[in-house]
């Protein structure tokens, strides 16, 4: 069970293992399910992968009584060194809920020679985050040491645990093919499991009496492709949930909807979030009268806490529960939830209302509305009630509970009354007993806007000098803090200066300037530049330059190619004005048509006109915070096209 642990991502677990490698074991034959597993031949349409997955199954048998028992079977073919990597194994565990028994691997290499491996050479590994102090989460590696092309490798254990939720996703498909993929359920009578396929809607259940099982094959790998969801989101899955299972059952809990999940993880926050004395003084020392000054004083408090996590009874639900809020106050420190329910307890002793809110971190598309489950979210951040006058860029109306304010306290650039890009749009859960439920968090796009001013002087040679000011507000301006905060001073001026040369050759920067207002959440950035050769001549007669100076910085490559993803394009907004005085002794020759182009995800603008000496050029870029077809891919890719030629647009002048 992987507990919200703000920013974490699940670590592969498996690097170092592999690193290492593990012992020999000794020579054996292959079980029969492998065998048969190992016996497929690689398919023409899998050739070109690094690996090939045979074999993927896992069987979850519950009980009457007593512990819950899965167990997985696996076998992967190495067809290149890029897939040596894939020739391991993970079993996961908690400790105190979970025991992983019975764990093997066989490895048989490209001549057909097989070794085992056991349990007892298995590599115990943590699979938390960097800033998780300890963890109950625990792995054990098996893998094969420098597997060679044509290398199978094949795995199988069993895990017994006591499941907190009586739900299990299953995913088919991978970033490699293949060939079979199966998840099995064997329940008791009196349970009935209802499975809600994603992605796969042609999936059918075969039953054998009490087992059913869901099975796919023959399948291809799924692409990386530019401007994708998350690939889970595009995984065919199954998510498994119990009904009617009875209070104390060892299978866990399950949810009938959204209301009943709010209201569970409820009873597991309400009392953490107790006013204490230390509390009331802390909330009475954020003095202001303005009700969202005092809140801002407050998050602002919050935000600046170290984020650490100590991740303990993980199996008991203590992943879903955050820690007393007067002692993460009194520590200083805590993890995503433990940051949200002290802010939130912090707004309760200042007279207001705040609930938590799970979410998913990283993709806005990542949610499904169709299966209630703690799962599905890996991130929690607060919802606080604000005047309906506030018009943050991060409120929103809820039909119950009037004017919220949506914030994650544990991120430290995103400004109280902005929302960071990777929630907005995302669906949450508003945690409350009564009025509990998904709600979908806003879209701040036009709050995401930088605008930029260059003033420029070409010479008669093609020497240019620059002065320049961008201004960044919401995300943009938090991308652009980020940059800066994460970098040294020389880190930043040489990752500027490579952008700069992008746009022409031996281009120096000087005079570089950054101001950060940390309360408006804005960035500004002003410097000068000067390139000897950036215009070109053309005999002696013409001059040629491009107009627009620099180059975008907004955009990501799209070939040439067909798209079988979604396309998740993010909010973007450029507004630049550009002034060049052009040099003595030459006019305008020729300058590029004005464009104005329209779509629903993007609008573009440009135009050049002059006006003596001088050039100006005006270019705005928007892009919408959509999620589109594959079919359209081919409109994205136009428009992104359309604007990068617009960068690249020549102005010619001519030696009077």
């Amino acid at each position: 069970m992987r507990p919200w642990g703000g920013w974490r991502r699940a670590v592969a677990a498996v690097s170092a293992a592999i690193a290492l490698g593990t012992s020999a074991g000794h020579a054996a034959s292959l079980p029969d399910w492998a065998d048969r597993a190992a016996a497929q031949p690689t398919p023409e349409w899998a050739a070109g992968a690094p690996a090939l997955l045979l074999h993927d199954e896992q069987w979850i048998q519950v009980p009457r009584r007593g512990r819950v028992r899965i167990l997985v079977r696996g076998a992967v073919r190495v067809l290149s060194a890029r897939g040596a990597s894939r020739a391991s194994s993970v079993a996961t565990f908690s400790r105190g809920t979970s025991e992983v028994q019975d764990f093997r691997a066989w490895v048989r290499d490209e001549r057909g020679d097989i070794r085992t491996l056991g349990q007892k050479d298995a590599v115990e590994v943590a699979t938390a985050g960097e800033r998780t102090l300890y963890s109950d989460e625990r792995a054990l590696v098996l893998a094969a040491a420098a597997p060679r092309p044509g290398t199978v490798f094949a795995w199988e254990y069993s895990r017994e645990e006591e499941p907190l939720l009586a739900q299990w996703p299953w995913f088919f498909q991978t970033d490699i093919p293949s060939l079979r993929s199966r998840v099995s359920l064997t329940l008791p009578e009196g349970l009935e499991p209802d499975a809600r396929r994603f992605a796969a809607e042609a999936l059918a259940a075969t039953r054998n009496d009490r087992t059913w099982t869901w099975e796919m094959r023959d399948l291809a790998a799924i692409p990386d492709e530019p401007l994708a969801p998350s690939l889970w989101s595009a995984y065919p899955s199954l998510m498994i949930t119990l009904r009617g299972v009875p209070a104390g059952s060892p299978a866990g809990v399950s949810f009938e909807d959204w209301t009943a999940l709010a209201r569970w993880l409820d009873r597991l926050a309400a009392p953490q979030g107790r006013v204490t004395p230390a509390i009331e003084a802390r909330a009475r020392a954020a003095a202001a009268r303005d009700t969202l000054a005092r809140y801002r004083a407050l998050a602002r408090e919050v935000q600046a806490l170290n984020y650490v996590a100590i991740e303990l009874g993980l199996g008991r639900g203590w992943g879903y529960r955050p820690n007393a809020a007067d002692e993460v106050l009194r520590l200083g420190y805590g993890d995503c939830k433990d940051k949200s329910n002290l802010l939130r307890t912090l707004v309760l002793a200042a007279g207001g209302k705040a609930w938590l809110m799970p979410v998913y971190s990283a993709d806005r598309d990542r949610v499904d509305e169709r299966w209630p489950s703690p799962r599905q979210f890996n991130h929690c951040i607060v919802a606080i009630q604000v005047p309906r006058s506030s018009a943050l860029p991060a409120s929103f109306e809820h039909p119950r509970m009037g004017s919220l304010l949506a914030f994650d306290p544990t991120d430290p650039i995103t400004v109280f009354g902005d929302l960071p890009a990777a929630e907005q749009g995302s669906l949450a859960l508003l945690v409350d007993s009564l009025a509990g439920g998904l709600v979908r968090l806003p879209e701040a796009a036009a709050s995401s806007r930088m605008v930029r001013k260059i003033h420029a002087e070409l010479d008669p040679e093609g020497g240019l000098t620059a002065r320049f000011v961008e201004f960044s507000t919401g995300q943009r301006a938090a991308q652009e803090r980020t940059l800066r905060r994460s970098s040294s001073a020389a880190e930043y001026r040489a990752t500027l200066e490579r952008w700069l040369n992008q746009s022409s050759t031996a281009v120096t920067l000087s005079a570089l300037e950054t101001v950060e207002d940390s309360l408006a959440g804005t960035f500004e950035l002003a410097g000068a530049f000067a390139s000897p050769m950036f215009a070109r001549l053309q005999g002696r007669s013409l001059l040629t330059f491009r107009a627009a100076l620099v180059t975008p910085r907004l955009h990501v490559a799209l070939p040439d190619s067909a798209r079988t993803r979604p396309i998740a394009l993010n909010a973007s907004c450029l507004a630049e004005t550009i002034v060049v005085r052009l040099p003595q002794g030459f006019a305008v020759e020729e300058l590029p048509d004005t464009v104005h182009f329209r779509r629903d995800f993007a609008t573009l603008d440009a135009e050049w006109q002059v006006a003596g000496d001088t050039l100006l050029f005006t270019h705005e870029w928007t892009a919408q915070p959509l999620t589109l077809p594959p079919n359209r891919y081919r409109e994205v890719r136009d428009m992104v096209g359309r604007d990068v030629a617009v960068s690249r647009a020549v102005v010619v002048l001519s030696r009077r």
